[in-house]
């Protein structure tokens, strides 16, 4: 059982992401896939993942994964010198494994419940404690600002929406496909027991 006192405002706000991606975000991905080659794609997702390793490893010393911070910081390094600022993915050639944590992990590392089940605008499954944890990764990389963003604020105007674009692109998750009538509790125990484990590991 998934502990959902605001079903009413998720389930509305559920058909909203629905329709976000039907008549917003679903066209962006079809025409960035249109006017844009498959290397120039690849590399763009490459410098996203790439920023996405440093609250990685943020958390994983905060969780004191000593090995896993070591697979992360010789990524970041290795990624961003010889991957040209993370475009080109040298750490996977080299079979650096690549770990995945953000706060709401580190929370419940901790033992923090997670809460209430929330959907999140755009961003949607969530629970209480992962959207904390999300708002947290997303200020301490505004305080690293890897991109030098705030030095630099014309370069936010590529940098969001191909950020936004390069995520959805790379969700392979659709509303209203899995012709189930039941679909919105099929996602939120799918994201409940997959945060679960995420935990666990």
């Amino acid at each position: 059982e998934v502990y959902d006192p605001l079903q009413a405002y998720n389930r509305s706000m559920y058909w909203v992401n629905a329709r976000t991606d039907d008549f917003l975000l679903n066209p962006a991905v079809a025409g960035y896939r249109r006017i844009t080659p498959g290397f120039f794609r690849r590399g763009v997702t490459n410098f996203f993942e790439n920023l996405d390793d440093i609250p990685t490893l943020l958390n994983q010393v905060l969780q004191l994964k000593w090995r896993g911070a070591w697979d992360t910081s010789r990524r970041v390094v290795t990624n961003s010198t010889l991957g040209l600022a993370g475009l080109i993915d040298v750490a996977d050639r080299w079979q650096i494994t690549r770990h995945d944590e953000d706060f709401g992990q580190t929370l419940g590392h901790y033992g923090v419940h997670r809460g209430p089940y929330i959907m999140l605008p755009l961003f949607g499954p969530s629970t209480l404690r992962d959207a904390i944890g999300r708002g947290v990764d997303l200020l301490a990389m505004g305080w690293v600002d890897p991109v030098q963003l705030d030095h630099h604020p014309h370069r936010r105007y590529p940098y969001y929406p191909l950020l936004v674009v390069d995520t959805r692109a790379n969700t392979a998750f659709q509303y209203f496909e899995t012709g189930s009538p039941f679909e919105y509790e099929l996602v939120r125990l799918l994201w409940v027991t997959t945060r679960r484990m995420d935990v666990a590991k």
